[in-house]
């Protein structure tokens, strides 16, 4: 499977090249680095209690800290 980092990168410099949407290749490759890094951070972890999930999920849907 293609890294999808890579692929959003590719398509940001495609972007560039050819004057396409430039804004939304930029957002597309932050959101692929996040999910990289997301899924990176709960690899190296234990199994995620109730709680916790329910932090994670807090903050990753604006609800703060």
């Amino acid at each position: 499977m293609p890294d999808p980092v890579l692929m959003a990168r590719s398509r940001l410099a495609n972007a560039v090249k050819d004057g396409g949407d430039v804004d939304a290749a930029r957002k597309a490759l932050t959101v692929a680095k996040l999910e990289r890094e997301v899924r990176r951070a709960l690899d190296a972890f234990p199994p995620l209690d109730e709680q916790t999930k329910a932090d994670v999920a807090r903050l990753l849907t604006g609800g703060g800290a």
